[in-house]
């Protein structure tokens, strides 16, 4: 049976300069710069989003986050067409149109996660998740609509365009296709109380549903979340209060996925359940596993090693999907195939190293370590993020 494919990585401080070439200042007098060319890097991007080249494993659905929004835009705002995340997420969208040959890919309009952050405090960071979407296996479905210049639930008032001031680069782009649907950013318990993650000033997820267009046509309903390190654990946990994912009566969605980088370690296995059991109690399955997919981060540069997988990733899994079924069955209690994508081993399949030395043979080299950092090969990895993307075909 066709499924659906989803891809998430969180590309460290994404914008626009994520696709510039880079400069560093290095400690060497006769050449204080160096300048290193953008090809690794996007060599390294195309294998990562369109499976290595094989089309049963190119994603249908992709959800980058830690895209930079401006701190003083409020929750749940349209992301400022002028930031360095919205040419950032328009230049992605470019890039993956030409890399999977296909035009029929499009951004779903990305809304702030969290509130406005006051100046000089140590307020989380502020993000939007960027969602991009192939029309032709995909329909975006909401499931909020766009009312007032804000995300409300369909039936609050007349749905419209975006704003066409703000929403210019966007359409230029051919990216919302003049959509009056929107995400969700906001969530509410029963009593009317607002869901926080676990504060106000913490990032929530940002919830999305599409249906496919083939076989069942099953409606599947996602929630991106990157959540703020220090409240991780609470805010991990109030995923599980979304009712939302798991909505009692009529048929859809058939699936619900939460899925981003919780920063909640699956190695600090007390922790981990703590923060999961919301979930977890909700009949959601965590997909990736720590005895077989290892790790979703990097080591820094200076710190990594080309011995073997635990020497340049670190002893974490801190991202996941998590799949809830309405209809829990054998079947679709088995067909998954996942991957944490490590493209410096180059394990597991279908995805391969990008890397100009293969692992194998850094041996061979005088200084193996200083070979394996060398930009051509894991410092081109490392550059685009510090963590792995993930990825999910859902049977």
């Amino acid at each position: 049976m066709e499924a659906v494919k989803v891809l998430v990585w969180n590309v460290e401080k994404f914008t626009e300069a994520k696709f510039q070439a880079k400069v560093i200042i290095t400690g060497n007098w006769s050449k204080k710069r160096l300048r290193l060319p953008i090809d690794e890097l996007l060599a390294y991007m195309e294998m990562v989003f369109t499976g290595n080249g094989n089309a049963s494993h190119t994603p249908e659905v992709i959800a980058i986050l830690e895209a930079l929004a401006p701190d003083n835009q409020d929750l749940g705002e349209l992301l400022d067409r002028n930031s360095g995340g919205a040419r950032g997420l328009v230049a992605m969208l470019n890039y993956i149109k030409q890399w999977t040959n296909n035009n029929n890919w499009r951004l779903v309009p990305p809304l702030k996660c969290n509130t406005q952050k006051p100046a000089n405090t140590p307020w989380a960071q502020s993000e939007v998740v960027g969602v991009f979407y192939d029309t032709s296996r995909v329909t975006f479905n909401g499931p909020n609509a766009w009312i007032n210049n804000q995300s409300q639930q369909p039936g609050a008032g007349a749905a419209a365009q975006y704003d066409a001031g703000v929403n210019s680069i966007w359409n230029d782009a051919a990216i919302t296709n003049s959509t009056t649907l929107a995400g969700q950013v906001r969530f509410y318990e029963t009593n009317g109380n607002e869901i926080l993650f676990p504060n106000d000033q913490n990032r929530r997820p940002f919830l999305v549903d599409f249906t496919e267009q083939y076989g069942n046509n099953r409606k599947i309903r996602m929630a991106f979340m990157h959540t703020s390190p220090g409240f991780h654990l609470g805010g991990t946990r109030s995923m599980g209060k979304i009712a939302e994912l798991t909505p009692t009566g009529g048929t859809d969605p058939t699936i619900s996925i939460a899925a981003g980088d919780f920063n909640v370690n699956d190695y600090h296995t007390n922790s981990a359940n703590k923060a999961y059991r919301p979930l977890s109690n909700r009949r959601f399955r965590k997909m990736l596993k720590k005895n077989e997919d290892y790790s979703t981060h990097y080591y820094r540069k200076r710190d990594a090693k080309p011995d073997t997988w635990d020497t340049y990733q670190q002893h974490m899994l801190i991202d996941n999907f998590l799949v809830w079924h309405r209809t829990k069955t054998a079947a679709n209690q088995a067909t998954y195939e996942k991957a944490s994508v490590d493209a410096a081993l180059g394990f597991p399949n279908p995805y391969v190293s990008t890397m100009n030395i293969p692992i194998a043979n850094y041996p061979n080299y005088t200084n193996p370590v200083e070979a394996f950092r060398w930009w051509e090969n894991f410092w081109h990895i490392r550059k685009a993020s510090d963590h792995t993307p993930i990825f999910l075909d859902i049977q």
